[in-house]
């Protein structure tokens, strides 16, 4: 997982840091790219602007002890990934095998809704007696471009037979190439094509700042780790190797135009700079979220 502090100060020094999020914070954050267009994203969400809630200086909402069981906390919590069990909160970015990580053991429960989803850390937050303090939250990144053409295959293919994610596909997709897509304009506005920082880092309303939110973050391409470290912390056989993995991460990148490519690695710099990924795909297996 990364160490924090070697993550912001990368984030501060090498990636623009506050000025590039003064204005993207409050496009994502507060603005019309937090709304969600997919209805299995919204269940189990609140709000993906930061509404309501007061934020410490820890970069948490302030936990004031409610008087509901923990059998109606977890229903409540509906099938966002958070196991009050055992402490800890998975934000699942789309296309980073997050799938699997939905489906372990971290989550069971008898009143527990299923899981799945695609919620910002922010999220997580609005439930009541979450916080920083006593929750340990992870995530996974993906090399950019190739979590864009998974993306792309998916939505256009209608894979996970979300209607609302068929329709969209048909109206604003259609028969285009990816190369046609791309030139058209990388729709930041809908969900799924949304950077992986905007899931992960969180505001604080009290000040503004804009700060990540999730303690470990790992490498798709290492999920190994992830699992190491799950079934470390939590205990053996709480998360099974994907065997399924390889087939998931067919690399596609270094075969598109180079326009198309530029214009990918443009839109996601931002995940290019803070993960550490080659933007070449020369060492696509090479991150530095571990």
């Amino acid at each position: 997982p990364y160490i924090m502090a070697e993550l912001m100060h990368k984030y501060h020094n090498d990636c623009a840091g506050p000025d590039f999020f003064e204005s993207a914070a409050k496009e994502v954050f507060g603005g019309s790219t937090a709304k969600d267009s997919s209805p299995k994203e919204k269940e189990g969400s609140e709000t993906d602007a930061v509404k309501g809630d007061s934020v410490s200086e820890a970069g948490s909402p302030e936990d004031t002890p409610g008087t509901k069981s923990m059998e109606d906390l977890v229903e409540a919590d509906g099938s966002l990934q958070i196991s009050r069990e055992h402490k800890v909160m998975f934000v699942h970015v789309p296309q980073t095998n997050g799938h699997t990580i939905d489906q372990s053991k971290l989550f069971v429960h008898p009143k527990k809704a299923t899981v799945g989803g695609h919620n910002r850390i922010m999220d997580f937050y609005t439930r009541e007696g979450i916080n920083s303090n006593d929750f340990t939250s992870f995530a996974i990144a993906g090399h950019p471009c190739e979590r864009f053409m998974r993306i792309f295959d998916s939505v256009k293919e209608g894979t996970d037979r979300n209607p609302q994610e068929v329709e969209w596909a048909k109206n604003n997709i259609g028969d285009m190439t990816v190369d046609e897509f791309v030139k058209k304009g990388i729709p930041g506005e809908y969900s799924p094509f949304q950077a992986m920082w905007s899931f992960m880092f969180m505001t604080d309303m009290t000040n503004g700042d804009t700060k990540m939110g999730v303690d470990n973050v790992f490498c798709q391409e290492q999920f190994e780790d992830v699992v190491s470290w799950v079934n470390k912390k939590y205990g053996p056989g709480f998360l099974q190797e994907d065997k399924n993995l390889s087939a998931q991460t067919v690399r596609q990148c270094q075969n598109l135009e180079p326009e198309t490519r530029e214009a990918i690695n443009d839109h996601y710099a931002m995940d290019y700079c803070i993960f550490g990924f080659d933007t070449n795909n020369s060492e696509v297996d090479t991150c530095e979220a571990r």
